[in-house]
């Protein structure tokens, strides 16, 4: 099992790679598949490549659950498992609508395996900051009666499937009223018996349930340890300065903190 997982994608790497860097020598087990090559680093000025025997696994980790042993990660539509976890996603925070927290749960969902079955054979909307809502919208014009496909943001919708109708209205907020969820855009409102939300990023408060934060950012103790047992976070994530040489050497001290939390455990 590995000691860290990669929960970044599309973020600067300082911190997560000198983690790696750190954990060459105690990251192994079961669940990785291949090896990982980096020439990040420099030594006295020549390029130094080394491998970590270890799976890079490029996709959006929606949840984080502690387990007895460890925690458990949904990684798209994957589960993974890691005894310990390294928050590096730097300082960018996904901006929600006003009332999407309020009904996650209740009929809004960030997760289209896992929640589409409810809602087959009803009216869904899909908003969508990314090419990936296309996919993911394709599973879901499968179940729902009618689906209607918002984007949060401008993206690709080259192989929209053709059950879906394209809207080019703009989201604005989510409300209730009944039974039914109520989206308001900037052209009117509409009635769904569900909504699915695809951003490029999670919100902490719904990563990772009663990780303590302080604004947008995550404060850690000198090992880099955060408020949960086994959690540890480095780089922009922890807060200003944001710079490189900050990001790496708490990447550094991160990885050592999670090596000896490993060992203390067995």
């Amino acid at each position: 099992m590995p000691a860290l997982q990669r929960i970044n994608k599309g973020l600067p790497l300082d911190a997560i790679n000198e983690a790696i860097y750190k954990l060459k020598n105690f990251a192994s087990g079961s669940l990785l598949q291949k090896n990982m090559t980096f020439t990040d680093y420099l030594q006295n000025g020549v390029p130094v490549k080394f491998v970590v025997k270890g799976e890079e696994r490029a996709g959006l980790v929606r949840q984080i659950m502690p387990t007895e042993s460890g925690f458990m990660l949904l990684v798209e539509n994957d589960v993974m498992e890691a005894k310990t976890v390294l928050l590096a996603m730097g300082a960018a925070r996904p901006v929600l609508l006003p009332g999407e927290e309020e009904q996650l749960g209740r009929g809004v969902s960030y997760c289209a395996t896992c929640d589409g079955m409810f809602y087959r054979g009803r009216r869904i909307a899909v908003l969508s900051g990314s090419a990936q809502g296309v996919e993911e919208s394709a599973f879901l014009a499968g179940l729902a009666a009618e689906l209607d496909y918002y984007r949060l943001k401008a993206h690709d919708m080259t192989g929209l499937d053709a059950r879906i109708h394209p809207s080019e209205e703009k989201p604005r907020a989510i409300a209730r009223d009944g039974e039914a969820l109520v989206l308001q855009t900037d052209k009117g409102e509409h009635r769904y018996d569900g909504i699915f939300i695809f951003r490029a990023a999670m919100p902490l408060s719904m990563l990772l349930a009663d990780l303590r934060t302080e604004g947008s950012y995550i404060p850690v103790d000198r090992g880099m340890r955060t408020n949960i047992p086994g959690v540890f976070a480095a780089g922009d994530c922890t807060g200003k300065p944001l710079q490189v040489p900050k990001a790496v050497g708490e990447g550094n001290i991160a990885a050592i903190s999670a090596a000896e939390y490993i060992a203390k455990r067995g």
